[in-house]
């Protein structure tokens, strides 16, 4: 069974009280879910949504370290921490591509950053909250 954009879809069972298609994301399992009249269908998802890593508390660093690199590589912000290299600016007249691009690039080090601070204990924020970078 495929989905409207051919998404490959699992048929899990009816749903007899619906009236009307619904398309929401179930939070748990991060999929997809249709609802049309009569039937729940839910829709495999190529999107990869990682469990968030553990907060590190100032104990268990070098294993906390380890998670949050693979953590931040999977959204592909490793880089930007690790590099700590700003986007080359726009030229004249980019175009729309170019503009969105750069907007990307440039927000991923706010993205590791938000990352990084959700990821500490208050008392270890306290420490790093004044770090401009994600380095």
């Amino acid at each position: 069974m495929e989905g409207p954009g051919n998404e490959p879809l699992l048929e899990i069972g009816l749903h007899a009280a619906c009236e009307e298609t619904k398309v929401s994301t179930c939070s748990p399992c991060k999929f997809k879910h249709i609802s049309y009249p009569g039937k729940h269908i839910l829709m495999a998802s190529s999107s990869f949504s990682p469990a968030a890593p553990p907060v590190f508390n100032g104990e268990g660093y070098h294993i906390w370290v380890v998670k949050m690199r693979t953590y931040l590589q999977a959204f592909d912000l490793w880089e930007v921490v690790n590099l700590d290299v700003e986007p080359e600016p726009l030229r004249a007249n980019p175009t729309v591509a170019q503009m969105k691009q750069y907007s990307e690039e440039k927000s991923k080090k706010h993205k590791a950053m938000s990352c990084i601070q959700n990821c500490v204990s208050d008392v270890i924020f306290t420490r790093i909250m004044a770090c401009e970078t994600p380095k």
